[in-house]
């Protein structure tokens, strides 16, 4: 069940009972630094001032562009709320990502898996 949703032209952006945020990217959206900022807002709308892990579904997202993951790493103004994500994306992206991952190293545990039950398993750890 969910707590509260909310929808942007570019995904979804949900709080359930467990705790945990799901975003959920529409089909083929290109994503740029506009989106991660109206993103990092709903994110911050979501949390509350609590801290939250983050569950993300990525196979929409047609492109995202430099910029926008290296904000959506680092300098996002939600950062400082979340405790940790994990994303699922298809199989040769999610490789290519850890690889950029392990580049930028978030201020937060990060994995990219590839379905969604592993990532909400990976994310209980983190549950307070």
């Amino acid at each position: 069940m969910t707590h509260k949703t909310i929808k942007l032209g570019f995904a979804r952006f949900s709080l359930g009972d467990d705790g945990i945020i799901r975003v959920v990217y529409s089909q083929g959206v290109e994503i740029t630094l506009r989106e991660v900022e109206k993103g990092a807002e709903a994110i911050k709308e979501l949390c509350q001032g609590v801290k939250k892990t983050m569950f993300v579904d990525d196979r929409g997202i047609k492109h995202m562009n430099r910029q926008a993951r290296l904000h959506s790493l680092q300098k996002d103004s939600a950062t400082p709320l979340i405790s940790a994500i994990a994303s699922v994306n298809k199989p040769i992206l999610t490789m290519l990502g850890a690889l950029f991952v392990n580049l930028i190293k978030p201020p937060y545990p990060l994995k990219l898996l590839s379905t969604e039950s592993e990532a909400l398993e990976w994310l209980k750890n983190f549950l307070e």
